[in-house]
């Protein structure tokens, strides 16, 4: 029971600490700057601000981006979200039409077209 109810008040700052983030994801955009992000922690290791703001976006779009990805069924996917992660962030990129859309909407069109199974009668 204790376990249970540390799990819970976990959950609870977690979601308190998302609402409050400064940067939310609520565009497509929003998505494709935290790519930029991501990308960016692999080649900027200085300790500053940026690369605070850099890890903190980053992480923050990867775990969107898998999380979405691990609740949408029928998907056809690799086997690490890596993988995953980079396909979309190069999806997103090559299709800057979708920028203004809602996160969700966005990106559940851009994983079906990645990873959706085809139906049968495209077969």
């Amino acid at each position: 029971m204790k376990t249970i109810t540390t799990i819970l008040f976990g959950l609870m700052l977690s979601v308190s600490a998302w609402a409050g983030a400064p940067h939310s994801l609520q565009t497509v955009h929003d998505l494709h700057l935290g790519c930029k992000a991501w990308t960016k922690m692999d080649t900027d290791s200085k300790p500053s601000v940026e690369y605070v703001n850099d890890v903190i976006d980053g992480f923050q779009t990867f775990g969107y981006i898998t999380g979405f990805v691990d609740a949408t069924p029928g998907l056809d996917l690799p086997h690490t979200a890596g993988e995953v992660l980079d396909a979309v962030c190069k999806d997103i990129d090559l299709h800057p039409a979708l920028w203004k859309s809602r996160t969700d909407l966005g990106l559940l069109v851009i994983i079906h077209n990645l990873y959706g199974k085809p139906s049968k009668e495209s077969k």
